[in-house]
């Protein structure tokens, strides 16, 4: 199977009330299908996934591609994990994606 994996994504400070918009692409470096699924963020969290949740296939050498928002209700930091659950028969372990963002 594919072994699990973690990245880390970090977004410029943005200004309350404002968005901002990050496209990740997490490569499937194994020799085995990765599939799975994504829940998203908990609701009320400043991070959203706007593409990329639900089912996902992510052949040998392929990418998956992930849009998050981040928008800060408040002046601080955030932080949140977004994790990539694989189906039993294509992997052991998920991928977790963390996620950080400055509001001011």
């Amino acid at each position: 199977g594919v072994p699990a994996g973690r990245a880390e994504a970090a977004f410029a400070p943005v200004s309350v009330g404002a968005s901002a918009l990050r496209w990740i692409a997490l490569e499937n470096r194994g020799n085995a299908m990765l599939s799975g699924t994504i829940e998203g963020f908990a609701s009320g969290s400043p991070f959203e996934l706007v593409s990329g949740a639900g089912p996902f296939v992510v052949e040998p050498g392929a990418r998956l591609l992930l849009g998050v928002r981040f928008t800060p209700p408040y002046a601080g930091s955030f932080a949140e994990t977004l994790s990539l659950t694989p189906d039993e028969s294509s992997a052991r372990g998920s991928w977790l994606v963390s996620f950080t963002g400055v509001g001011g």
